[in-house]
Order: structure tokens, then sequence, then C-alpha cells
């Protein structure tokens, strides 16, 4: 297989169902950040040291996958997804100190690219919802990103806290 075929150079491509578009097209736009998610995925998971966290990354990396050459196609469910990722955000969220004010991204690398996970996936979600105004977008997918998100945010504290990294706060000074 080819890996050029020269479609890109007028600014088309093809979409998984055949259909041809332009690439500034809302769905290419969306297929490619989750790309970008799941590269960030790749290089997050090559810095972990738990085993039991780069096999969950890696599952979601096939997930994510699985979204971008399905998206538009709404006979797919990600319910047992979505509740394997509540499932751990549960048993991380036991683990760690309550939180009780606004965290700011960072503290060891591997936490901070965390965050970058958490932002990028958050950006995706905006774009699926714009794309589900115009496009059929499986709902599961609008529901799985939200929470893939916050999934995110508790394993960048659990990084930090495995790493004995103090959480730095904000507090808002703009009154």
């Amino acid at each position: 297989m080819k890996i050029y075929t020269k479609t890109g150079d007028r600014g088309q491509t093809y979409l998984s169902n055949g259909l041809k578009v332009d690439k500034d097209d809302l769905r290419i736009e969306v297929v490619g950040e989750l790309d970008e998610l799941n590269s960030h995925l790749g290089c997050l998971a090559s810095s972990l040291y738990s085993t039991c966290d780069v096999e969950h990354i890696e599952r979601l990396q096939r997930i994510i996958f699985s979204i971008s050459s399905n998206l538009l196609n709404g006979s797919f469910s990600l319910k047992e997804d979505i509740c394997l990722i509540e499932n751990e955000i549960d048993k991380i969220q036991d683990v760690l100190p309550p939180q009780e004010t606004f965290i700011l991204p960072g503290g060891c690398s591997v936490a901070a690219h965390t965050h970058v996970c958490r932002v990028v996936c958050r950006r995706v979600e905006r774009h699926a919802f714009a794309l589900s105004k115009s496009h059929p977008v499986n709902a599961d997918v609008l529901k799985f990103l939200n929470r893939l998100s916050d999934y995110f945010f508790v394993l960048a504290r659990k990084l930090n806290f495995e790493n004995g990294i103090d959480e730095k706060t904000w507090q808002n000074t703009c009154r």
C-alpha cells in the first residue's frame, strides 16, 4: 500500500466511508484532533512507570482510533468504555487527598504531559460537539470525551501524588 495518494495535493481527502471532502471540513478537523490526542497518549505512555497505567492508556488509544474511524457511524456503543473510565476515576480519587481548590496544570513532567492530554481532549470534545450540530455524531463519543478529560485530570493528580509533588493551587486575584 502506498502512503501517498496525491489527493491531498488539491486540498481534499477521504472520510472512512469513502466520501471526498475538503481538508478543512470539520469532520477532518475532529479526526485530526483525535489523532493528535492519540499521539500525546503515546508520549504519555512512554513516560509512565506503572504497567497498569500504560495498559490503560494503550487501551484508550485503541478506543480513540476506533472513534476516529467510526466518528459519524452512530451504530457503536462506548457505554462499557465510559464505565471503565468512571471506575478508573473513582479508584484514583479514593487514594488522593480531597481537592479543595483549583489546581494549576504542572508538577512532575509526566503529570504536566497528562494535563496536555486533558486540554487536547477538551478541544476535541468542543469540536465534536460543534460537529454534532451539522452531522450526526454518536452521543457516546461526546460522553466518552468528557469522561476522558476528567480521567486525565485525576491521573495527573495521582502522578504528582505518587511522585511527592505538591500541587500548585490557584486563587482568584482579579477582584
